[in-house]
């Protein structure tokens, strides 16, 4: 699943409640609501964000635009711009940005999530097209992890020589690998689904010298209940749970 982390600048933060609850609700999970061009900055320095949604309030001076041009120019951040109206200075503050999208006040939750998400898939084409050497490397984790994800193992991705890939379930796969011959393990296999995970872990330890890495990522219980719970509504399980009753009674 991509994970996207949205800026929200708003502000009199006015619009940018609303817009963070849609996108919660369509299970964009990182959104983040900010009211000065410091937080912002803040955030996008610190590799904090993927998108950032701008609320462009009614009289806004050139300030505002100088402050997002540098943005998108220093920084090569996606932005979508929503207006209190469409007027000509709207049109041409469009021209000069040519932001990756644009909302007009009032708009329909569909046209708010309809924008998002084609944002994200050319952003996510865009990284394709244009890959760091370690996604050159490494491209079968790269395919296997989304951005995100692969950003935050990339620095211990550094000698393909000395990094074991795996993509199995079984632990006989790592069993027949030399002893301290790689620095970093990875499996792009979810650790929920490894048969005889103690075992595994037995042998993924034997394989890795003093100070090496393993990388594998698992799906814990709240994700899991959340999931359930986004998929089926709790009606669903009272309803079970009312069928079940009488069998248990008796």
């Amino acid at each position: 699943m991509l994970v996207t982390r949205i800026l929200i600048l708003e502000e009199n933060n006015c619009l940018s409640g609303s817009i963070k609850n849609v996108l919660k609700d369509n299970c964009y999970e990182s959104v983040e609501l900010v009211e000065t061009k410091k937080q912002t900055l803040e955030l996008i320095e610190n590799n904090l964000v993927d998108i950032a949604m701008i609320v462009i309030p009614i009289g806004e001076n050139g300030e505002m635009f100088g402050f997002l041009e540098s943005i998108k120019t220093q920084h090569q951040i996606p932005l979508v711009l929503c207006f209190e109206n469409l007027t000509m200075h709207a049109y041409e503050v469009m021209a000069s940005l040519k932001p990756a999208g644009y909302l007009i006040k009032p708009f329909k939750n569909d046209k708010l999530l309809s924008i998002i998400k084609d944002v994200c898939q050319k952003d996510h084409d865009n990284n394709f097209g244009q890959k760091t050497l370690k996604e050159k490397v490494f491209p079968e984790v790269y395919k296997a992890l989304d951005k995100r994800k692969f950003h935050f193992v990339a620095p211990y991705l550094s000698d393909r020589d000395k990094t074991l890939v795996l993509s199995e379930s079984n632990y006989t796969q790592i069993e027949s690998e030399p002893k301290s011959t790689y620095d970093v393990i990875i499996n792009l296999i979810k650790t929920n689904n490894l048969r005889r995970i103690n075992k595994y872990l037995e042998s993924v330890n034997e394989k890795l010298p003093n100070g090496g890495y393993y990388i594998g990522y698992a799906e814990t219980k709240g994700l899991r209940k959340k999931m359930i719970f986004t998929k089926y509504p709790i009606g669903y399980f009272v309803k079970i749970i009312f069928f079940l009753k009488p069998l248990v009674s008796a």
